[in-house]
């Protein structure tokens, strides 16, 4: 299935406006945080990126598995656990899992399999 760039673009900035920007409002408590558009291009592409993994990922788990890999590979003892502590698991009930689930899930929900043929180029 091939998702056009447009297509993949619009879920991207719904994952960020529908997880991350309102994080960022509560844990700011300014009104607002950045729109999709003040966000700069390296931003914009990390979204696309997690887009793509999670549609190429069968469970949240593995998504989950993915975007913690980094962290994971720096091992027990590292300067960035001993600041940041261990990532939860994925089946653990955390502000940090719900939001990566979140993402997840909107992925999942606007671009299901299912609904391929709707996002194909050639169904334009």
């Amino acid at each position: 299935m091939t998702i056009p760039a447009e297509t993949l673009t619009v879920v991207a900035r719904a994952m960020y406006e529908a997880t991350m920007r309102p994080f960022l409002h509560i844990q700011s408590g300014r009104p607002v945080g950045e729109s999709w558009e003040q966000l700069t291009e390296h931003h914009q592409g990390t979204y696309l990126i997690k887009v793509r993994k999670a549609l190429e990922s069968e469970t949240f788990a593995d998504y989950y598995a993915w975007l913690t890999l980094p962290e994971r590979l720096l091992g027990p003892g590292s300067a960035f656990e001993a600041e940041h502590g261990c990532p939860p698991e994925a089946d653990e009930d955390t502000e940090r899992t719900r939001g990566h689930r979140a993402e997840y899930h909107i992925v999942q929900h606007l671009l299901r399999v299912d609904d391929g043929a709707l996002l194909t180029e050639s169904a334009a």
